[in-house]
């Protein structure tokens, strides 16, 4: 008896081989929905407890093995913020992390809104979800640290993570471009205990061996390039939804987008469309 081990993203790849070729052959209208998981790559040689944070989630959910990443007794730092960021925060409390610590570069959003800021804008105002909640119950403060960021990783003899150094940061404008940037606080470093770090940022976009299977353009932003309002690529019958049509972002969005471009379809398929987007 022969065993084989195959990746997830190996038989993904060879999924969409085939259904690329099926399109091909039948040319019907074809639609690309998938999340956004590329992210920035860790390149730290020597460094066994630093990673992308989706790794953790993922291998997170499999405890059968007992080769999960567990944060129990350690000290955990989470690069970044956003819903991910919190979903780190929220599963390292409850592996039994020893501390836990978000480390944000940007400023912290005001209690209320801003004057620039009226209703009905999107209210850009500080929000605390669950994971920053149970921080908050199991240590007694918001696990946040504001207009900071790591400038140091530390090792001990052994080659594993122990600490890292921060620094606090500042908004200065660059004299050459005219361009805000986050700038570094001369003498703000800080050394702080870490055992393992997570890096909730730098997601890269569409994930880029699907963008060349079906031949379609991508923009600036790395996201596949459609007409504004609408979904259909510059490859036709290849429609275009979700994240890799406006980056990363929520369920909902998913399912919005996800009724508009059907109406898009249909509407391409039969000169008209009955769709409800609503």
């Amino acid at each position: 008896m022969y065993k084989y081990k195959f990746h997830v993203r190996d038989i993904f790849k060879l999924c969409y081989s085939y259904l690329l070729t099926i399109f091909k052959q039948i040319l019907q209208p074809f639609l690309i929905d998938i999340t956004v998981s590329m992210c920035l790559d860790c390149l730290l040689i020597g460094f066994n407890s630093l990673l992308p944070l989706s790794h953790y989630l993922i291998q997170d959910s499999n405890f059968k093995d007992n080769k999960f990443i567990s944060a129990k007794g350690k000290n955990v730092v989470i690069i970044g913020g956003g819903d991910t960021g919190n979903d780190c925060v929220g599963t390292a409390i409850r592996q039994g992390a020893k501390s836990v610590t978000q480390l944000e570069m940007m400023p912290c959003p005001p209690a209320e809104r801003a004057a620039n800021n009226p209703w009905p804008e999107w209210p850009k105002v500080l929000k605390t979800d669950y994971g920053q909640e149970e921080a908050i119950a199991c240590f007694g403060t918001d696990p946040r640290i504001y207009q900071t960021t790591v400038k140091e990783f530390h090792k001990d003899k052994n080659g594993k993570l122990n600490g890292l150094t921060i620094v606090r940061l500042e908004s200065k404008v660059d004299e050459k471009t005219g361009r805000r940037n986050m700038v570094e606080v001369a003498g703000s470093e800080k050394k702080i205990p870490a055992e393992l770090v997570l890096i909730a940022a730098g997601f890269l976009g569409t994930e880029e061996y699907i963008a060349k299977a079906f031949g379609v353009e991508l923009n600036q932003r790395t996201n596949v390039a459609t007409e504004p309002g609408t979904y259909a690529t510059n490859v036709k019958n290849v429609f275009v939804a979700g994240d890799m049509h406006r980056g990363q972002s929520l369920v909902v969005w998913a399912i919005r987008e996800g009724r508009e471009v059907a109406h898009d379809v249909d509407t391409s398929l039969m000169g008209y469309s009955y769709l409800s987007v609503q």
